[in-house]
């Protein structure tokens, strides 16, 4: 038994010092960062941002259209022309959305700091983009069913409007 036990250590001593040390081994590494993405993913956000401002401006033409039409009671060729720019509007949106959605993910390491400028972007984008879906969905609820939908409507505009001038001023003025 105690033979047995003394070569058990003996072989175990010899295995030890045969065995490299870890502090020789290099740390495993991820593969380099692929940056050929980076002039499509540059021009593809460049897109979104032009596609997003003018869904800002159009949206907000749609909404003075929408205050007009209110104290309008109802003209037709107020209503119309609301009509008209709300689907540019929804056009619009879905394209700069598209653009945002699909651009490729960035090969750089992503920022540790909470409030970094993109995240808080698109964390309001999903906002907006829930205010852009109820302010249509009550606009169509206005439109072929009850007027008693047009505050909401009116609110969930608003809302969205100001979402989305957040939402820029994020990229805009941020870092």
């Amino acid at each position: 038994m105690k033979l047995t036990a003394l070569c058990g250590v003996a072989l175990a001593t010899v295995l030890a010092c045969q065995a490299p040390a870890f502090a020789d081994v290099p740390p495993l590494e991820e593969p380099p960062a692929d940056l050929s993405v980076l002039p499509w993913r540059h021009g593809q956000l460049q897109l979104h941002q032009a596609f997003g401002l003018s869904t800002l401006a159009s949206i907000a033409v749609t909404g003075g259209m929408g205050y007009w039409l209110s104290r309008q009671n109802g003209s037709s060729g107020v209503f119309d022309g609301h009509l008209l720019m709300a689907g540019v509007t929804t056009g619009l949106y879905l394209t700069a959305a598209t653009l945002a959605l699909t651009a490729p993910p960035s090969p750089l390491p992503a920022s540790d700091n909470p409030w970094d400028t993109t995240e808080l972007h698109r964390k309001i984008g999903w906002l907006h983009a829930a205010g852009l879906a109820g302010t249509v969905g009550l606009g169509l609820l206005t439109t072929y069913g009850s007027l008693q939908y047009s505050p909401y409507h009116a609110l969930a505009g608003y809302t969205t409007i100001g979402l989305m001038a957040l939402s820029a001023g994020v990229i805009a003025f941020g870092e």
